[in-house]
């Protein structure tokens, strides 16, 4: 919950009130992040509030907003994401464990998904793409 929506929450607010709509990446994460505010706000009342499901299956009961506030005290967007994640448990190469479906489609999808973003900037961004060549 906490490292999925309620972490790109301020990205989208932030978006929508200081991007201009005809940004490219407002433009690219617009269809994605257009429900999120309203699905974030639904989601602390139905898992975390006072009748939430957070506080009634968990062993820490009420304190789970005030643990994903801490959390989100130590939380950097620079360290988000697969590889970061992979890393920070050690799951980096098929070393530490052979077949793991999750780091080796997920890093698939992390590359496909990197190259998409990069080329789509570089339609926008030509000048500065073929300055780094």
């Amino acid at each position: 919950y906490f490292r999925t929506q309620v972490c790109m929450e301020p990205a989208a607010v932030a978006m929508r009130r200081n991007m201009s709509t005809m940004h490219p990446v407002y433009k690219l994460l617009r269809p994605y992040l257009r429900h999120l505010v309203p699905v974030c706000a639904e989601a602390r009342a139905s898992l975390t509030g006072d009748s939430g499901i957070f506080p009634a299956v968990l062993a820490v009961g009420d304190q789970v907003e005030r643990l994903c506030q801490e959390d989100y005290k130590r939380w950097m967007i620079q360290t988000t994401g697969l590889p970061f994640d992979l890393e920070s448990r050690g799951f980096t190469g098929e070393e530490t464990l052979g077949d793991y479906p999750y780091r080796d489609d997920g890093k698939l999808i992390w590359r496909a998904l990197f190259a998409y973003v990069g080329d789509y900037l570089g339609e926008y961004y030509k000048e500065e793409k073929e300055g780094r060549r």
